[in-house]
């Protein structure tokens, strides 16, 4: 059954808190591609039809049969390469179904959340590095992660200015570059998860946090508190930190430290850096043949 419109121009595409959309049903009709029949409707308030299939996944998709082996490729750690060739398709083809993959997954996750009502379980923050397009644009993604459940219940992007030593071009090279949005920084996305996290707890009941030793996460409880003031209820919803990033016994599901989200975030980084690894391993090979056309065989020269 739809929940609203799927027309961006139609008045019903956004529904209010408990507004219904006012649907009629159509029939069926049968797809040219697999034969299946999909469900057909009328939007009464933009006086015009849609099918069932406009809210799938493959939606106005050439090849629908590769969603499922790319998601699968991509649970397993393959590269973008190594799953095109598998497939006999475009590495780009593969990069766009990765990023819908991505947004149903957004839109999965904030469904999940607004079922949820209360959160009972103690919940661990750190930001998984990474970088967009260049390392001289760096980004952290805080990641709010269940200690038992190991459910991702937040995610927030904090850009930041890129650490590390660098050589004179690389530094002349990121100076020549237009800056990024800060956005608050680590302190300002933490406030951010911080604003997120308040309405599952309405019972003015404590937030079990587990972070690392960061300053900034000090400096966003601090801040949180002097932006609600003395008087409300919600400052005591705000516990502290707790320095703990400990591997849990072998063998034991319930994880009693910080180990949650640094293994979600080690789990993201295989996935991501899996193509690279191809990238270096065929240009291992490269420098391999061209150490081989300078000797002959046995490695005596040629």
């Amino acid at each position: 059954m739809p929940r609203f419109c799927p027309r961006k121009n139609c008045p019903a595409h956004v529904t209010k808190p408990g507004q219904r959309f006012r649907f009629q049903y159509v029939g069926w009709t049968a797809r040219r591609r697999d034969g299946r029949k999909v469900r057909r409707y009328h939007c009464v308030a933009g006086d015009h039809g849609f099918s069932k299939q406009s809210f799938s996944v493959t939606y106005y998709l050439k090849r629908p049969e590769l969603i499922q082996p790319i998601f699968a490729g991509l649970q397993a750690g393959s590269g973008h390469r190594q799953l095109a060739r598998s497939l006999e398709c475009a590495p780009s083809t593969v990069t766009r179904q990765s990023a819908r993959l991505g947004r149903h997954a957004l839109l999965l996750l904030a469904s999940a959340l607004a079922e949820l009502d209360a959160i009972d379980e103690r919940l661990v923050i750190d930001h998984f590095e990474s970088f967009v397009r260049t390392q001289d644009y760096p980004v952290g993604v805080a990641t709010v992660v269940g200690k038992q459940s190991w459910f991702i219940y937040g995610l927030d992007p904090a850009p930041h200015k890129r650490t590390g030593k660098r050589s004179e071009f690389q530094e002349a090279k990121r100076k020549a570059r237009e800056p990024q949005p800060a956005r608050g920084g680590y302190t300002g996305s933490m406030v951010r998860v911080l604003d997120s996290l308040l309405h599952f707890f309405p019972e003015n009941r404590s937030i079990g946090l587990t972070t690392d030793g960061m300053t900034a996460y000090v400096d966003a409880l601090a801040q949180r508190r002097k932006e609600l003031g003395t008087a409300s209820q919600q400052v005591d919803r705000i516990a502290g930190s707790e320095a703990d990033h400990k591997r849990p016994p072998p063998g034991r599901r319930g994880v009693s430290d910080a180990f949650a989200a640094p293994r979600t975030s080690r789990r993201a980084r295989h996935d991501r850096t899996c193509g690279s690894m191809e990238t270096r391993s065929v240009r291992e090979r490269r420098r391999r043949r061209g150490r081989g056309r300078k000797c002959g065989r046995g490695g005596t020269p040629a």
